[in-house]
């Protein structure tokens, strides 16, 4: 998943981002809240976020599944081979 133009040049950081999460479990939307510096990382945190990520659904009063917002904070580190 590490982009590959970020991890030729070595780019690494952390993204702070908030998830739209529906009724359904899926993600939304996704808005990058703290940048890591590198566009490709932060586009790529959302892509897979909204692609990949379900979630048990917040619920009301009555037990009805409703749309909720979730922060999260992704590293990207790249790993000595």
């Amino acid at each position: 998943y590490y982009p590959a133009e970020a991890k030729r040049l070595n780019v690494q950081g952390r993204v702070g981002i908030s998830l739209v999460v529906g009724g359904n479990g899926r993600v939304a939307s996704c808005r990058v809240t703290g940048s890591s510096g590198s566009g490709q990382l932060d586009d790529t945190t959302c892509r897979i976020a909204t692609r990949s990520l379900r979630f048990d659904p917040a619920k009301d009063t009555d037990g009805n599944p409703i749309e909720s917002t979730w922060p999260m904070t992704i590293r990207w580190e790249l790993k000595d081979e």
